[in-house]
Parts: structure tokens; sequence; C-alpha cells
């Protein structure tokens, strides 16, 4: 029994809330109720017997007393007969009369279901209802031997009494017994129990009904009840669901006038700012993301571009993307050794303000106090917070002398140091927001980096223009200027040979001029190819070495012939490096070989690329000029080694020279 109510309370807990409070609410109620009809059924199952028990009782008694009235006429028959049975089985008249007097009363008591008889005190049959029983021994009858079994000494001490037992037919019964007074037979009454309680049974079962409809009803009408509890609850959690799953323009309605009703005001509530919510956020989202898409843009302008005025531009335009074209608009730098602040980038509405962009003045105001602190400034309204800040120089500048609004100052900052401020204005009051604020912070960080990227940079380029300046300069020391001063020394030696009539001896200092004139040239040639803008990057590797035989070597007076047998594009480090050593190779033979031919070959098969220079020059020993660090040798192994190849170098004076680097196809491709 324990057991099957823990296992009823652990299906109640897994079931659903209606469910819950029907078993809660109605189950200690039904326990209860059936408690007590199964204690009303067993007490009015006993009530019941006792009373039949007792009626019987006292009707057996009352028709035993009536039979001792009605015969005592015939008592001293009865007495005859009980004294000799065998008289009486065979005396039909005897047996007339006491059936007789016997069956007037009997018939009048007892049912259809019930049998009365009359034994004596040895249990034979004195009188039964069947006739054809009389004078039997009943001796060995259950309701007989229960009856004599109670007599103490005669059957005269025998009280009435009874009791429910079985008769042969293992029928339930009832027995009743009783003395006839003033004789030793005793009134024994047999009859159906089903049929004496058959009135109680409907009773009985009229009182299941009332059990059952006890359950029923209450069970229906809490279903009911708890029906109209549970559905706005149940309405309350499809909303729910569908409010997770992106609708917040559920609403639910529930009339009950109780807490139910509250709860589906408050999620109505909830609803309503769970959308407000979720606009705001999608809003600021939308917001969030035009952010960062002008950050990632200011990034990408910065990483394409050196140009210091198409990046200031480029983070004018995003600012004004992000609130508006801004009245004013100006990005300064500081220069710490001066202690001045260079306005780099100024706009009024977009337009350059001449007067101030590219000036610069002393640091002080408000630019002073964020270059010093390093802190940015927002003014929300100029004219209420003018009093409480530093004037700013800047602002007696004719266009703003009655400006009014708000103005945002943020420093420019590389690790701890400020090298400038961008500075946006606008004569409205208030109209920079918190976002504004963090967005001008984001961008003047890009800005910093921007900023001095460029500056890098120019700085760089100036260094290269002035290095190779100074490269010109020895180059042309060391050749051309060489060279010119020969040429001017055979001059005048000519001069004065042809003076004194030495004129072969003239003419052969004119050949030499002619010749020192024709290494100048060429060496002029070679740097002013130089100069030129490299057609490496723009056109590739052979475009460059065509152009470069036909510029230096062609016009140097050198029989030039190029041949190029390339399968596919080669990767630009290789180009690169080709390019490079051959420029070397080229540059010496130019120099030093005094050749009147050249050949370049270019080729690729299947597994190497391979660059061939000959010439039919001087010749060198490739060992002696390694030794002495000429030719510039070690820079083109340096570049073959680089490609994962080695230079070949074949030379002897007196017989030409062959470089040659051969590439094998599976370094640069798996590279």
């Amino acid at each position: 029994m324990g057991y099957n109510i823990l296992a009823m309370l652990s299906i109640i807990r897994r079931r659903s809330l209606r469910t819950k409070i029907i078993a809660w609410s109605f189950v200690p109620t039904a326990i209860i109720l059936i408690a007590v009809a199964l204690t009303t059924l067993n007490a009015y199952q006993r009530v019941t017997e006792n009373l039949v028990i007792d009626r019987n009782k006292k009707l057996t008694d009352l028709l035993a007393r009536q039979l001792s009235r009605e015969m005592t006429e015939d008592i001293d028959l009865i007495t005859l007969v009980a004294r000799n049975l065998d008289f009486y089985a065979n005396n039909p008249g005897a047996q007339q009369i006491i059936l007789g007097r016997v069956n007037d009363i009997v018939n009048l008591r007892i049912g259809e279901s019930g049998q009365a008889y009359i034994i004596d005190g040895s249990g034979r049959l004195i009188y039964h209802s069947d006739s054809k029983l009389i004078g039997r021994d009943f001796s060995g009858q259950i309701v007989v031997q229960r009856i004599l079994s109670g007599s103490i000494g005669t059957i005269r001490t025998l009280e009435t009494g009874a009791f429910r037992t079985r008769d042969s037919g293992n029928r339930e019964i009832i027995a009743t017994y009783s003395v006839i007074s003033g004789t030793s037979l005793v009134f024994v009454v047999e009859e159906s129990w089903d049929e004496l309680i058959r009135s109680s049974q409907r009773d009985r079962q009229f009182l299941v009904l009332l059990l059952a409809l006890g359950i029923v009803v209450p069970v229906l009408v809490v279903a009911v009840g708890v029906r109209r509890i549970t559905n706005p609850i149940a309405d309350l959690i499809s909303a729910a669901q569908e409010m997770a799953g992106g609708n917040f323009d559920r609403r639910i309605s529930a009339s009950t006038g109780d807490e139910i009703e509250d709860l589906a005001e408050q999620f109505n509530l909830m609803a309503q700012q769970l959308q407000a919510s979720y606009t705001n956020l999608e809003q600021r989202v939308v917001e969030r993301t035009k952010e960062i898409e002008i950050v990632n843009a200011i990034g990408l302008t910065i990483s394409s571009t050196l140009n210091l005025d198409t990046v200031l531009q480029s983070i004018h335009d995003h600012v004004s993307r992000l609130m508006g074209l801004p009245d004013f608009f100006y990005i300064a730098s500081y220069k710490p050794e001066s202690q001045k602040v260079f306005f780099e980038f100024y706009l009024e509405k977009g337009a350059v303000v001449t007067q101030l962009q590219g000036q610069s003045m002393d640091k002080g105001g408000l630019l002073g106090w964020i270059i010093d602190t390093g802190q940015s400034l927002v003014i929300h309204d100029f004219n209420r917070d003018k009093h409480n800040l530093p004037v700013d120089p800047l602002f007696t500048h004719k266009t703003i002398v009655n400006w009014q609004g708000s103005w945002v100052g943020i420093p420019l900052k590389l690790q701890d140091r400020v090298t400038g401020v961008i500075s946006v204005q606008s004569f409205r009051p208030y109209a920079f927001t918190e976002r504004h604020i963090q967005m001008f912070s984001a961008i003047a960080n890009q800005a910093a980096v921007a900023i001095e990227n460029a500056r890098l940079y120019e700085r760089a380029r100036q260094l290269a223009v002035m290095e190779e300046r100074n490269r010109l300069a020895r180059d042309l020391h060391d050749s051309v200027t060489q060279s010119l001063y020969g040429v001017t020394l055979y001059a005048e030696a000519a001069a004065r040979l042809l003076a004194s009539g030495m004129v072969e001896v003239a003419t052969e200092h004119l050949y030499e001029l002619r010749n020192t004139a024709q290494e100048a040239l060429r060496e002029m040639r070679l740097l002013i190819f130089e100069l030129r803008p490299p057609l490496l990057q723009k056109d590739g590797l052979v475009a460059a070495l065509e152009a470069r035989l036909e510029t230096v070597e062609g016009r140097a007076g050198l029989e030039t012939e190029f041949k190029v047998s390339l399968q596919d594009q080669l990767p630009p480090e290789v180009e690169e490096g080709l390019y490079r050593i051959a420029q070397e190779a080229l540059n010496n033979t130019l120099r030093h070989a005094q050749a009147s031919r050249i050949a370049v070959l270019l080729h690729q098969d299947q597994d190497n690329v391979s660059l061939q220079i000959k010439d039919d020059g001087v010749g060198f020993d490739p060992i002696l000029a390694r030794e002495k660090g000429g030719l510039g040798l070690c820079g083109m192994e340096e570049r073959a080694a680089q490609l994962c190849s080695s230079l070949i170098i074949d030379s002897k004076p007196g017989e030409g020279t062959c470089i040659r680097i051969v590439i094998p196809c599976s370094g640069y491709r798996n590279n």
C-alpha cells in the first residue's frame, strides 16, 4: 500500500499543473470518502446481521410460544409421540393432527425459501415442512448438532438462540431455535441469509452509488475549475515560447479577476518592454555595425595609402558619415621641440580654411590642455561652460568670433606620447553623444597611426632621394667625372702635340680621347637608365631585360641578342632575383669586358628555369676576382642562393665570359 502511494505521488510530480491540482485537492478527499464508506458499509452490514438474527430469534420464540398454546389440547399426544416415534411414524392420524396444528401456524410466518421443523432430544424429526422427512434422524445435521450441543442436561434447559451457518447444500443460512414450552421438543427455523438481507442489499448499492457520486461530482467540479485556472497559464506558456522565438507582439488576456489576471497584465507589460528593448537593441546593432565599418574603412585607407592628405580627407569623410557634416573639423599636430601646434587639416562645413590650414600657433588654451594632460575634452555648451575653461587663441578667428555650440577635442597618441589633436565642432549645443565621443576616440587612435606612418614614409622617401643623389654623385665622380677629366687631359695633350708637329702621337691621343668619351657616354646612359621608373614591377622580367639591352648596351654600340622561351609566368621574387643578377652581369660587361657582342638567353623547361649572359670580351679570372672582392660576384652569388640555386661563372682572360644560373621549378612552385 505504501509503495503504491509513493508511486502515485511520483506520477503526480511528473504530470501537468492541472493534474497536480486535481490530484492534490481530490486524492485526500477521495481517501477519506472511501474510508468512511467502507466503515459505514461494514457497520451497516454488522447492524443488519444483528437485526436479522435478533428478529428471527424473537419470531422463532414467538412461534414456539404460539405452538405451545395452540397445541395444549394435544399435549398428551405430543408427549406420547416424543416418547414413541415408531408409533408416530406408523400412525397417520397422529401425524395429521400435529401437521395440521403446526402448518397453520408456521406457514403464516415462514417464507418459501425457509423451512421449519421440530426435533426431539435425540435429533429425530417430529415435524418438517416437507412431510416426507418426518421421522428421520437429523442428529448428523450441523444445525441440529449445534442446537443439541448447547443443551445442559435436558432439552427443557435450552434457551432460544440463532446463528449463521451453511446447510447441506452449502447455502448460507440463519438458523433460529426455541424449546416448545411444556415439551422436550425444539422448534427450528432455517431461512436463506441472502433472502433475508435482499432489501438491505439495495440500500447498500444505493450507498455505493452515493459514494461514487461523491467522488465523480467533485472531480468534475474541480476539473472545470482547474481548467479555468490553468488555461490562462497554458496561454502564458505558449506566449512565452513564441516570445522566445522572437515574436514580441504576442499578448494574452485573462479576465479571471484574480492573481492570474495580474500575471497576464505583467506579462503583457514585460512583452511590451522587451519589444522596445529589442527594437532599441536592433538600432544599437545597426549603429555599432556602422561604427565598426567606419573604423575598418579608416584602417583600410591607412593600409592602402601613405599619402597624408588622402588619409586626413578620409578621416573627415568618415566623421561626416557618422554624425553628418561638422561645422568645423581640424587635425593639428604637435611639435614639442618648438612648442607649437601645426594645423595639418582645417575645414569649415567641408571647405578648406586657407587662413589656418598649414599654419601653426603656440601651444595654449584648450589644445594646450589636451596636449599636456593627454585627456579628451568635451564642451556640450560653449556659452555655458566657457568661463570654466581656458580660451583657445583659435577662437579669435573672424569666422568663429561669436561661435556657440559644442566642441570635442581628442588627443592623438602614440603609446604615451601626444602627437596632436583631432577636433570636431558644431553650432548646436549638446550635438555629441557618448557614442560619438567613443567613435571619435577610436578614429583618433587610427588617425595617430596613419599620420605617423605618412610622416615616416615622407621622411624615408626624402632620405631615399638624398641617398640616391649621393650615390649618383659618387657614381658620376667615380666614372663620368673621371672620364671627362681624362678627355680633357687627352685633348690638351693632343693640342700641344699638334702644335709641336707631332701628328702621329697626337692622333693616338685623339683615339684615346674618343674611347674615353665613349666610355663616359656609356656610363651616363647606364645612370640615366637606372633613374627611370623600373619596368620590372610594371611589365615583368622579359620587358625589363629587353628595355635594358636596347637602351644601354644597344646605344653603347654593342651587338645584342636576346632569346626567350618561357612556359608560364614566373613568381615576382624569382623575376626580381634574375633581373638583379642580369643587371650586375651586364654592368660588368659594359664597364670591364670591352666586348662587342653580348647574348642573353632566358629558358624554361619542365624542371628548371635558366638565365645565361655571354659576351666576347677580355674575360677574367673568377678566383682572383673573388679574392679581390670585385665585379659584384658576391652579390650575385647571394641572390642565386636566395633562389635555391648557384651561380656558374665560366671565364678566362682573353676568352670572354659566360654567367649562368639554373633554378629548379619545384623550389619556387612549392613555396
